[in-house]
């Protein structure tokens, strides 16, 4: 028996020192490889004149003389880059980090350490904007840029990775292409403990995952959402690397009290896994959330519209229950109004127009699904400029009921959700609301009709309104108040009627 605990224990140990994942990429940077290559012929073809002239014409030998001698550096030294062919390698084991011989000097001399032994990772460079740091990355910039990266070291961004026990790896971003950077960082999340990234690492990690510099523009959409939405309890959020059917999380976009929602990926595409956790509920509680989790499931995966991100998928694993929702990029209504101000009546009509025909798919699905927090957090502006609605919240809805943490603001809910009888003039309403705070550039007063100003100076063109342009404007004010209806019988029934109140303002 002692024998076999001794092939295990060395089964085991062999296992631990197997490579899960190695980077190996050129210590010199191929763009710059390629420019001093084409600047060979420059001084090549100087040379190549001077011997003509001197074997054919007579010319005087010593000028060939002057051009070899002059030459013979930087051919020498071109020659060298040319043919500099080593490696740099990092291996990423279950729990250790090794490296190649080029970091021995700053590693003093121990190229494998233990996970633990990370001290902290961190990007060292002269600037902390995401954007140029992304910039140096292989396939990103041009070809003078690259070189200039290239040759120039201390101008480059680097990731430092510093031990405990003494010594600090450097990795030069412009080595690596964005998918090996990429790679090594799913890496370090996985075996690192998250409170020695620091803050730049952090914001470079989501600019790379969420494919946008600006790095913060999803994850603070969830962190807005759960911020207001869950209590506090034992709830501890997956970590990087966990495995989930056929996805892989990534990171953490946001961690509430009792849910989170992750980025994930499978082998195809990034994906966002929103989590929906009912320990903290009763039995009776708990089956109705699921109940109502899977029935909102089951009618979203049949979605199918370009301005709606799609849900692709349900899992629910140890008694946790994870939608798999599009990825979708872009700035959120909100942050939109917050970063450029609030829009122009025509501007307002065109987004109205938008949340319409989203509104009317919905409302016309048999039975009418209802979104229930149709708010300017849960609008997303693509790169083309359309509008995209994400997060459906039935069962999170019910959830918020009985811990007494409702979903969605005040501001966007109709005053029968808050009894628990949304309807689809419920999402209406939400839509008003939506369309005053993008007119407005502010949040409606809850539970009240609400109707835009919209004869400010800051919103008129320079040129003298018509009186048509006018009184337009002012439907589209009282159309807004009539869709902000405080009683459900006054307030614009249907998407529909929306739809076609707002297609006759759009000559504004």
């Amino acid at each position: 028996m002692a024998i076999m605990r001794n092939e295990l224990t060395t089964e085991n140990r062999q296992e631990a020192e197997k490579a899960l994942f190695t980077l190996s990429y050129g210590t010199v940077p191929t763009s710059t490889k390629l420019a001093l290559g084409c600047l060979v012929p420059f001084f090549l073809i100087p040379v190549a004149v001077a011997i003509y002239k001197t074997v054919i014409a007579g010319s005087n030998p010593k000028l060939v003389l002057f051009f070899i001698l002059s030459t013979l550096p930087y051919l020498a030294f071109v020659l060298f880059i040319l043919l500099k062919t080593s490696k740099a390698k990092i291996a990423c084991k279950e729990n250790a980090i090794s490296f190649s011989p080029q970091w021995k000097a700053s590693l003093l001399g121990r190229l494998e350490r233990d996970w633990h032994d990370v001290h902290s990772v961190q990007i060292v460079a002269d600037s902390s904007n995401i954007k140029s740091l992304l910039a140096q990355l292989k396939g990103e910039p041009g070809l003078l840029a690259k070189l200039k990266v290239g040759l120039s070291p201390d101008s480059s961004a680097q990731l430092c990775i510093d031990f405990k026990s003494g010594g600090s790896a450097f990795v030069r971003l412009c080595l690596l292409t964005k998918q090996e950077l990429e790679d090594l960082i799913f890496q370090l999340d996985k075996h690192v403990d998250p409170s020695r990234f620091s803050q730049d690492y952090i914001r470079l990690q989501k600019a790379l995952y969420l494919e946008d510099a600006g790095a913060q523009h999803l994850s603070s959409i969830w962190d807005e959402d759960l911020n207001l939405r869950y209590i506090s309890t034992n709830y501890v959020p997956l970590q990087a690397g966990a495995q989930l059917a056929n996805y892989t999380v990534l990171m953490a976009l946001a961690t509430g009290g009792m849910s989170a929602v992750y980025l994930a990926k499978d082998k195809q595409r990034k994906v966002v896994l929103k989590e929906l956790v009912l320990s903290h509920l009763t039995s009776e509680e708990q089956a109705k959330a699921k109940e109502l989790f899977d029935r909102e499931a089951s009618l979203l995966l049949k979605i199918k519209h370009d301005q709606i991100a799609t849900v692709l998928d349900k899992i629910t694993e140890n008694g946790r229950h994870y939608l798999v929702l599009e990825y979708i990029s872009g700035l959120t209504l909100r942050q939109h109004i917050k970063q450029n101000g609030k829009e122009k009546p025509s501007a307002a009509v065109k987004f109205g127009l938008q949340m319409a025909n989203i509104l009317q798919y919905l409302h016309s699905q048999v039975p009418p699904i209802l979104h229930r927090d149709f708010t300017p957090d849960n609008l997303i502006i693509k790169d083309d400029g359309s509008l995209c609605l994400i997060d459906f919240g039935a069962a999170n809805e019910y959830v918020g009921r009985v811990t007494g943490t409702m979903i969605g603001k005040q501001c966007y809910i109709a005053p029968e959700q808050l009894q628990g009888k949304a309807s689809p003039a419920s999402d209406v309403y939400a839509m008003g609301a939506t369309l005053f705070f993008v007119l407005s550039g502010e949040d409606p007063l809850p539970l009240s009709a609400s109707k835009p100003e919209l004869d400010t100076p800051e919103q008129d063109t320079p040129e003298q309104d018509t009186p048509e342009q006018d009184a337009k404007k002012q439907q589209l004010a009282e159309l807004i108040e009539r869709l902000t209806a405080f009683a459900e019988e006054e307030r614009v029934q249907t998407s529909n009627e929306a739809f076609e109140a707002l297609r006759d303002l759009r000559s504004l």
